[in-house]
């Protein structure tokens, strides 16, 4: 028999397994795309503000890093954006959504996903996302 607080333990185990995606880190990530096979860059805010990408999308004072993976042979990518601060990328998430929502893959059976967990902002496509640790599915 099912009783409350069963249900109550297997939504606090996925609650745990949902907050931990935004905490894979830049180093983490990078290190589970190129193992497989993605060529990954990862920037410091400084150095992102220097990007062409920082133009349409420029950063606020909390952000730390900036990761860019691709796979061009199968249109996969991943750009990630770490915060220091929750609200950080809170308040980023919110003003740039739309854009972020506008970049898509040049491949039109990649699935697209985009999110923010924690400190973390992303966008790319959903076989490159769940490479790195951002996506449970």
């Amino acid at each position: 028999m099912f009783h409350f607080k069963h249900a109550a333990l297997v939504l606090g185990a996925f609650a745990l397994t949902a907050c931990a995606i935004g905490n894979v880190g830049p180093d983490d990530a990078k290190g589970k795309l190129e193992g497989a096979g993605y060529s990954v860059s990862v920037v410091s805010a400084e150095e992102y503000e220097k990007t062409p990408t920082a133009e349409a999308l420029p950063g606020n004072a909390a952000l730390n890093n900036y990761l860019s993976a691709s796979k061009k042979e199968e249109h996969n990518y991943l750009f990630a954006w770490y915060f220091s601060t929750m609200n950080g990328a809170e308040t980023w998430n919110e003003l740039y959504s739309i854009e972020l929502s506008s970049i898509k893959s040049e491949d039109e059976e990649a699935k697209f996903t985009m999110g923010r967990s924690n400190n973390v902002v992303w966008v790319g496509t959903n076989a490159a996302a769940k490479t790195a640790g951002f996506t449970l599915f």
